[in-house]
């Protein structure tokens, strides 16, 4: 049964909680599935997470890449088209809502209409966050949160259009001490760069 607001002290709870992580590993499995298109497309790897504003996205498989960001610059690097590609992410034109989400740098009762479920699993409780501002990315945000311990297990995104991406959390690992290298891009000589930050 779905409660009309979520109380104050769960979403105060859930964001102190947020804030404390110094650091945050796990490994990710991402289901995207288009309005347009029957198949869902699935993906996985590994995600770290450090303070303050780093995050590493490690994709496995097939299509495999990384994206790396660090001091408001997205590195998306993609081995099988020999590509690094730079994005500025202070621009307006880039929305950090899962890396603000993960760090805690949402202020969810003002950002959003909050409204709280039943989860499939005793332990755990289903989010609903809907955007008071139409410029948000996102039309909806569904969270399930770990009761005991506060983690984030699954986050689903659902655009202005009606295309969804499920991002699920499986051994995920907070403040454990993470290679200051994970947080260094290393490619090849002959990496194309794609430079797209304003000169």
């Amino acid at each position: 049964m779905v409660t009309p607001q979520a109380s104050p002290s769960l979403i105060q709870q859930i964001e102190s909680h947020l804030q404390s992580y110094q650091s945050l590993q796990a490994r990710f499995e991402q289901t995207y599935t288009p309005v347009i298109v029957s198949e869902p497309s699935q993906e996985s790897g590994r995600l770290y997470y450090r303070q303050p504003g780093l995050m590493r996205w490690e994709y496995s498989g097939r299509e495999k890449r990384i994206y790396l960001i660090k001091d408001n610059i997205l590195w998306e690097y993609l081995p099988k088209e020999n590509q690094l590609i730079i994005y500025d992410l202070s621009s307006e034109e880039f929305n950090q809502t899962l890396l603000n989400l993960l760090s805690g740098q949402i202020d969810l009762a003002k950002d959003y209409q909050i409204s709280v479920a039943e989860s499939s699993s005793p332990r755990q409780t289903r989010i609903t966050l809907l955007p008071h501002y139409e410029e948000s990315e996102y039309r909806k945000i569904e969270i399930e949160i770990d009761t005991q311990d506060f983690l984030l297990r699954t986050i689903k995104f659902t655009d202005w259009s009606g295309n969804k991406t499920d991002f699920k959390f499986k051994d995920i690992k907070i403040n454990r001490p993470l290679k200051k290298n994970l947080f260094q891009l290393e490619v090849p000589e002959s990496t194309e760069i794609i430079d797209y930050r304003q000169k």
